[in-house]
């Protein structure tokens, strides 16, 4: 019943609401992946491994999984931005294993994409996607951004395949871990030689790291656009939100949030949400 309710309300939204791709188009995309999920990989036991989707190929480890992310990036279209520039320079922090990839060359075919995915498994996977689509203007770095060049313990916090659940900070703040393994971190400041689109965040609590990377290299003033999740109270007693918002203000950008939490309150309860930083006229 719960999928039902999920599948109706998704279906009129879907059909209420402009897309960039085409409000019937997606609408059957996402029909498509949620019968598959539904029918073939609960029902039957399928496992399959890759999709296609408008046009595009995506390899992944676990159908569950690329539905959840097709559903959050394509569904909602929230990484979707305007431009008027024929191939623009988008950063995706976070990359997974190229679904949000996939999105940025389905609505910009010319767009050059830089990609940071510090997940040994995703990585790997979002390297596959990329061969099998033969996407030109795609770097790909097995990097995890922070505030610092050098080496990090990395935790996994779910353990499962294309892990959505992973970050810097430490188990004792953010409950115990499944694996850890040490990956190299660069800065994203010394990636950026010119003006960037849009920088696509999703990097699991490092949000605020890669932002005072920017500001203190001076290369904050050339990104345009940052669409992401911030991630609060990874750590239950930091409160920095405020902060990370005055350094965009600061920086001359605009804002949205959508941080759903249903009353009654928690306190100290781990919140994610998205936001999205536009460059106000002049700025």
């Amino acid at each position: 019943m719960h999928w039902i309710r999920h599948l109706a309300g998704n279906t009129v939204r879907l059909l209420l609401h402009p897309a960039a791709l085409g409000r019937l188009a997606l609408l059957r995309a996402f029909l498509r992946v949620e019968f598959k999920r539904k029918i073939l990989v609960e029902l039957c036991g399928s496992r399959p491994t890759s999709e296609r989707v408008f046009g595009q190929t995506v390899h992944f480890s676990d159908y569950n999984i690329f539905a959840l992310v097709f559903s959050e990036v394509y569904r909602t279209g929230v990484y979707y931005f305007p431009t008027r520039v024929a191939s623009p320079l988008i950063i995706d922090a976070g990359a997974n294993t190229g679904v949000s990839l996939a999105y940025f060359k389905t609505i910009y075919p010319g767009c050059r994409v830089l990609a940071f995915e510090p997940n040994e498994r995703n990585f790997e996977l979002l390297r596959r996607t990329v061969r099998a689509n033969g996407w030109a203007n795609a770097d790909l770095y097995p990097f995890g951004l922070h505030r610092t060049a050098g080496e990090q313990w990395f935790f996994d916090y779910n353990g499962l395949p294309g892990s959505l659940s992973c970050g810097f900070w430490e188990p004792a703040e953010a409950g115990p871990a499944k694996s850890k393994t040490m990956v190299r971190t660069v800065r994203l400041s010394d990636y950026i030689d010119q003006d960037v689109d849009l920088l696509k965040l999703d990097v699991e609590g490092s949000e605020m790291a890669i932002l005072e990377d920017l500001i203190e290299a001076g290369k904050l003033a050339r990104v345009r656009r940052i669409i992401g999740e911030y991630h609060h109270h990874v750590k239950p007693d930091e409160d920095r939100l405020g902060e990370f918002l005055t350094l965009l203000e600061r920086a001359g950008f605009g804002y949205h949030l959508h941080a759903p939490l249903p009353p009654p309150f928690p306190e100290r309860q781990a919140q994610n949400f998205m936001f999205s930083a536009y460059r106000k006229a002049g700025a």
